[in-house]
C-alpha cells in the first residue's frame, strides 16, 4: 500500500465531485436536488445533518432499498468504502473484524459482543455467533453506516463502528403500499403491505408492516442418500411484522409505541462452499437455522421549554437463535436452542436548543442481558447461562467559540459486569468479567464559509474482555479488553448550487491489544495495530436527468507488535482489509416517471487470516449491477440485475487442514434478475 495514503486522499477530496446514495425526487430531479444540510442522521443520539455530523457516516435511503435488489442489510451496505461484508458475520470496517470475539463458537462458549453494532429505531440488536435474521428491507427509511467507534454512544459493542435502521413512522394523513416481487433464484417470491393513518386527528396515527419472503438461496446439495429428509437445502423464508402507535396528546408531548416480530428459517447465516468447483455452490456443512425477535419498545419526548426536553427509551428484545445440523450420519446431529432477553432503559435530557453558543445533552443507560445456551448432540452436549449488564452516564457538549467555529466534547463514564457459567462434556468453566471504563471524544468543526465545513476530532473505542473455551487444547482460556484511539479529520462541502458535494473523512487509529482471530480461531491479544486510510463520498449532476455516485475506500492496516502470544505477525496486514474499495454509480432520468440506474464496484485482495497466509488470500473482485424504475400513476414497476457478469469472486477462503476435509470459500451471490410491482394507495 502507498504510504502517502493521506495525502492522495486530501487531494482526491479536493478534486473528486462526488457524494453517497442521496435521495431524489423523481417528480422533479432538479427542484428536489438534496442538499447536503438537508440529510438528517438519528445514529448518534441526536437528529443532526451530515454537515454537522464529524463521524464518517453513509447513508443508504429509501429510493435505493424500493426496488427490492436488497434481499439482506448485508447487501444494502455492501458497497460502502471502506465496508466488507461476508457470509454470516457483520461488517468488517477499515480493517477491523466485525465479529471479533463474537464469531462462531467462542461467542457461544464466551458471550463476546460483536464490534459493529446494529440498532433498529435505537434499539440494539443481539449478534450470537453467526449473522441471521437479517433479510427482508420492507419500509425502511433509511440506513446509517457510522465508520470508526461509536463507543462513547453505545458502549462496548461499537468499536468498529454502527448500523443504525430507521424505520418509517406512522402519519396524520392516509398512506397505503403493496409489493409483489420476484427474483429468479428457483423460486423467490417478496410480499409486502403498509398501511398508516390517523386513528384521532392530529393526535393518535399508526402505521402497519408486513412482509413474507419465500426466499431461496445459492446452495446447489442435494440430500443424503444415508440420512433422508423433509428440509429443503437451500430454502430461507422471512416472516415479519411491525406496529407503530404515535401519540401526540399535547404540542410539547410524543409518545411512540412499538411492536415487531420477526421470524427467518431455513438456510441463513454462514454459507461456504466447496472451493473446488467454483459453479457448483455446494454447500460444506448444513444448519437448518431458526431464529425468532420480538422487540418492544416505547419512546417519549416531552418538551420542557423552547430550549430544553427529555427523551426516554424503554425497550425489551426477546431473541432465539436455534439451529439443527444436517450430516450424512443421522447420529452426528447437533440441536442447539440459544435464548437472550434484553432490557434497556434509556433517559436523556437536551438543554440549550437552538442555541449556537452552548448546547448538548445528558444521559443515563441501563442495559441487562440474560442468556440460556442449551446443545445436544455434535461432539459434546454443552449448556450455560449468561448475564450481562452496564450501567452508563454519558454527555455531550456544543460550544460556539465564534460564529464559525464550534468545540465538541462527549464523554461516556460505563460500569459493566458478565457471569457466564458454562459446560462443555460435563466439565465446568465460569467467566466474570467487571470493568469500569471511560470514553471520551472532541472534535472541532469550523464553516470556511455556509456550504464548506472543515473539522478535526479525536476518540477512544473499547471493547471488552472475555474467555472462550479452545476444543483443540479442551481448555477455558481468557483475554484482555482492547482499545484504539482515533483521530479524524473531515470535510464536507457543496458548490454550484448544490450541483456537486463532498463527503470525506482522513482516519488514524492506533489499537491497544487488539483482539485478533488466527486461522485456529483462538483468541488473542496482538498488543499494537495501527490502521490509516480515508472514506470519500459525493454525487455530481452533470446534467439535470444525469446524476453520479462515487465512494472510495482507502486503507493501510499493519501490525507493529504482535506481542507475546503471536509469533512472526510484525509487519503483516489485518484480515479482511482490502486497500481500495471504490464504488462508482449513476442514474439517469429519462423522464419523471423513468429511471436507470447501475453501479460498479471494486474491492481489491486481502488476506482472511492475521497471519496472511497465500492459502487464505482473495484476489480482487468487479461486480456490476443494474435497475431501472417506471411509473405508472400510482403503480411504480421495478427491474433489476446483480452480478451482471456472474463474477465468481471469494470474499474468505480456507484451505484443507486437520479440521478442514474440503477447502472452502465465501463466494459472492451468483447473477439474479428480479422485478417487483408496487401500489400505493390513498
Amino acid at each position: 500500500m502507498n504510504k502517502h495514503i493521506l495525502a492522495i486522499a486530501i487531494s482526491a477530496c479536493m478534486s473528486t465531485q462526488v457524494f453517497a446514495d442521496d435521495a431524489v425526487n423523481s417528480n422533479s430531479k432538479q427542484s428536489n436536488r438534496v442538499e447536503l444540510g438537508s440529510i438528517t442522521v438519528e445514529g448518534e443520539k441526536q437528529t443532526r445533518t451530515l454537515k454537522d455530523t464529524a463521524s464518517s457516516v453513509s447513508v443508504i435511503d429509501q429510493e435505493a432499498l424500493k426496488s427490492n435488489q436488497y434481499h439482506t442489510l448485508r447487501d444494502a451496505i455492501s458497497s460502502v468504502p471502506n465496508v466488507v461484508v461476508q457470509t454470516g458475520a457483520v461488517a468488517n470496517v477499515r480493517g477491523v473484524l466485525g465479529n471479533g470475539a463474537a464469531g462462531g463458537f467462542n461467542a457461544v462458549t464466551g458471550g463476546a459482543s460483536a464490534r459493529f453494532s446494529t440498532l433498529i429505531d435505537g434499539v440494539n440488536q443481539p449478534f450470537i455467533a453467526d449473522l441471521v435474521g437479517d433479510s427482508g428491507l420492507w419500509d425502511i427509511e433509511q440506513i446509517e453506516v457510522f465508520r470508526g467507534p461509536q463507543s462513547t454512544n453505545n458502549g462496548r459493542n461499537s468499536i468498529a463502528g454502527a448500523m443504525y435502521i430507521k424505520t418509517a413512522d406512522p402519519t396524520f394523513d392516509w398512506e397505503g403500499k403493496v409489493r409483489l416481487g420476484y427474483r429468479n433464484n428457483e423460486r423467490y417470491i417478496d410480499k409486502a403491505v403498509m398501511l398508516s393513518g390517523p386513528v384521532i386527528e392530529d393526535t393518535l396515527a399508526f402505521r402497519f408492516s408486513g412482509q413474507l419472503i419465500d426466499g431461496q438461496t445459492d446452495t446447489s446439495n442435494e440430500p443424503y442418500e444415508s440420512n433422508p429428509t423433509n428440509i429443503d437445502l437451500n430454502e430461507l423464508d422471512t416472516k415479519q411484522g411491525r406496529f407503530k402507535l404515535l401519540w401526540t396528546p399535547t404540542d410539547d408531548l410524543e409518545l411512540m409505541f412499538t411492536h415487531s416480530q420477526y421470524t427467518e428459517k431455513g438456510d441463513g447465516g454462514r454459507r461456504y462452499f466447496e472451493d473446488t468447483n467454483t459453479d457448483a455452490y455446494f454447500k460444506t456443512f448444513f444448519r437448518d437455522m431458526d431464529t425468532e425477535s420480538v422487540m418492544n419498545s416505547i419512546d417519549a419526548h416531552y418538551q420542557i421549554n423552547t430550549r430544553t426536553s427529555v427523551d426516554i427509551k424503554l425497550a425489551q428484545l426477546d431473541y432465539q437463535y436455534a439451529f439443527e445440523t444436517y450430516q450424512a450420519d443421522p447420529a452426528d446431529t447437533q440441536n442447539l436452542d440459544i435464548d437472550d432477553k434484553s432490557r434497556n432503559i434509556d433517559v436523556k435530557l437536551n438543554f440549550g436548543e437552538g442555541n449556537h453558543a452552548f448546547n448538548g445533552f445528558i444521559g443515563l443507560d441501563y442495559y441487562k442481558r440474560d442468556q440460556d445456551i442449551d446443545s445436544i448432540g455434535g461432539s459434546a452436549d454443552y449448556n450455560g447461562d449468561d448475564t450481562t449488564d452496564s450501567k452508563a452516564i454519558y454527555s455531550e457538549l456544543n460550544f460556539g467559540l465564534t460564529e464559525k467555529l464550534i468545540l465538541t466534547t462527549g464523554l461516556r463514564y460505563q460500569d459493566e459486569s458478565q457471569e457466564r457459567d458454562f459446560t462443555y462434556g460435563g466439565l465446568p468453566y465460569t467467566l466474570k468479567e467487571d470493568d469500569t471504563i471511560l470514553l471520551p471524544k472532541v472534535a472541532l468543526k469550523y464553516d470556511i464559509t455556509p456550504e464548506t465545513r472543515i473539522g478535526v476530532s479525536a476518540v477512544k473505542g473499547y471493547n471488552s474482555a472475555g474467555g472462550a473455551l479452545s476444543v483443540t487444547d479442551n481448555a477455558y482460556y481468557y483475554f484482555d479488553e482492547e482499545k484504539v484511539d482515533t483521530y479524524e479529520a473531515f470535510l464536507r462541502t457543496s458548490f454550484d448550487d448544490n450541483r456537486y458535494e463532498v463527503h470525506a473523512n482522513v482516519f488514524f487509529n492506533d489499537f491497544d491489544g487488539y483482539q485478533g482471530v488466527n486461522s485456529l480461531r483462538r483468541i488473542d491479544n496482538i498488543k499494537k495495530v495501527e490502521t490509516y486510510g480515508a472514506e470519500i463520498e459525493g454525487t455530481a449532476w452533470v446534467t439535470d436527468n444525469l446524476q453520479t455516485r462515487l465512494g472510495i475506500g482507502l486503507l493501510h492496516t499493519e501490525i507493529k507488535d504482535a506481542g507475546d502470544d503471536y509469533t512472526g505477525l510484525d509487519g503483516n496486514e489485518l484480515n479482511s482489509a482490502p486497500d481500495k474499495t471504490v464504488n462508482f454509480a449513476a442514474t439517469y432520468y429519462v423522464s419523471d416517471d423513468f429511471d436507470l440506474g447501475g453501479n460498479i464496484q471494486y474491492t481489491s485482495g486481502y488476506f482472511s487470516d492475521v497471519e496472511n497466509t497465500k492459502e487464505r488470500e482473495v484476489s480482487g473482485f468487479t461486480l456490476i449491477n443494474l435497475r431501472a424504475n417506471y411509473r405508472i400513476a400510482d403503480l411504480e414497476l421495478s427491474a433489476f440485475v446483480n452480478n451482471l457478469t456472474d463474477k465468481r469472486a471469494r470474499r474468505s477462503r480456507e484451505p484443507v487442514g486437520a479440521r478442514v476435509p474440503v477447502a472452502y470459500a465465501d463466494f459472492v451471490e451468483a447473477r439474479n434478475v428480479g422485478i417487483s410491482a408496487t401500489y400505493s394507495f390513498f
